[in-house]
């Protein structure tokens, strides 16, 4: 089975994508992180990556 990672946006949440077919997809909703002050968009980008590949850099 194909796995797929979704963002919502800012703003909304996965009930955005009520209304879409995946299929046979796997799907894993993503929630946004809230950012810190000054962080960069790599360690923003690094954060998410963690919290579904924990092994990742």
């Amino acid at each position: 089975m194909n796995k797929i990672y979704v963002f919502s946006g800012m703003g909304v949440d996965e009930r955005v994508f009520d209304n879409i077919d995946f299929g046979t997809l796997d799907v894993e909703f993503i929630d946004w992180i809230e950012p810190l002050e000054n962080e960069s968009l790599e360690k923003e980008g690094k954060l998410f990556a963690n919290n579904f590949f924990p092994d990742y850099g």
